[in-house]
């Protein structure tokens, strides 16, 4: 997913110096479903270890 991101002034924390920032475009990682799959797996792992070690 890529987001817009608007223009801002921004501060260069070194000097103090501020800067105008130009719109942009920027990636955004949502990994949701690939965390939601492992977490899933994890759980099914464990209940099974559960019933086996039982």
């Amino acid at each position: 997913m890529i987001v817009k991101k608007n223009a801002r002034t921004v501060r260069n924390p070194k000097n103090g110096q501020t800067l105008q920032m130009s719109e942009h475009y920027s990636p955004k990682f949502q990994p949701k479903s690939i965390y939601k799959q492992t977490i899933k797996t994890a759980i099914i792992q464990k209940e099974t270890e559960v019933k086996t070690n039982v």
